[in-house]
């Protein structure tokens, strides 16, 4: 079963921006922006400057995404380079509307949200809904990674990128990928840009991200105030990495009711 990330409902220029989705995810993949991603460098990829007379696109190839779905089917996409078509019929620089809704999926304050986060993280399957649109989360994110090129084409000011889809996408790699997996402490760091009513849940999230298990977190975990939850949460962290630095990096925090996720 798929987990689908609800980005709100169609608007008139919701069909427009999955197209543009499309061409900036191809425009990720040609320059293998993912790889610069890695060393934290895009290097010659970005694009301060809109290039004149040419194409921000290397080949006028068209590329096939492929992966798994839910019932272990695999799902395609076509990338279509569009020949003959200029970048800006492409893309549709000028059309401040279009653009309004491209970056709004991507600034979507859905991201912020700490349980989202743990829960994208840990999906086998993601799938991303604005209206009747669905496509994946591979696809998406190529369409981010994408957009991120285009310096020269700025974003409002009100739907300024913050840094949680990057977040997410970042814990989702960490907790797929074995080698890295996801301690506590680095659970912990993930969540520091997202949002939660009350701050045990920031807690528990990064439990529940983490491959770190302790049993008086599911006996008397959500009895504790805020300080004694931290303070054992610290002592896990030592534990865990051998690292006295997690001791003192809690705050005090104001104690409130049972965490949100906790059922009545």
């Amino acid at each position: 079963m798929a987990t689908l990330v609800w980005l709100g409902c169609s608007t008139p220029n919701s069909t427009a921006a999955v197209e543009v989705l499309h061409s900036l995810a191809l425009l990720a993949r040609q320059h293998n922006a993912f790889a610069g991603m890695e060393r934290n460098d895009f290097g010659p990829f970005v694009f301060e400057k809109q290039p004149s007379g040419a194409s921000v696109f290397i080949r006028d190839e068209d590329m096939l995404m492929a992966e798994l779905d839910s019932d272990r089917k695999c799902s395609t996409a076509c990338l279509s380079r569009k020949p003959g078509k200029s970048d800006e019929t492409i893309f549709q620089f000028k059309n401040f509307e279009l653009w309004c809704e491209i970056d709004g999926m991507f600034s979507n304050s859905y991201f912020q949200r700490t349980w989202i986060e743990r829960e994208v993280a840990k999906a086998p399957h993601v799938k991303i809904c604005r209206g009747p649109h669905i496509i994946s989360w591979s696809l998406f994110t190529s369409a981010f990674v994408g957009r991120s090129l285009l310096l020269f084409h700025p974003q409002h000011p009100g739907l300024r990128f913050t840094g949680s889809l990057q977040t997410v996408m970042d814990a989702r790699q960490r907790w797929r990928t074995p080698e890295h997996g996801t301690t506590l402490a680095g659970a912990l760091v993930a969540l520091t840009y997202s949002k939660e009513t009350r701050k045990h849940d920031h807690i528990y999230a990064a439990y529940a991200m983490s491959k770190y298990t302790i049993e008086w977190l599911e006996t008397s975990g959500h009895n504790l105030d805020i300080e004694e939850l931290m303070l054992r949460t610290s002592c896990a962290c030592i534990q865990e990495t051998d690292d006295l630095y997690h001791l003192g990096q809690w705050c005090h925090q104001s104690e409130g009711d049972e965490p949100s996720h906790m059922g009545a």
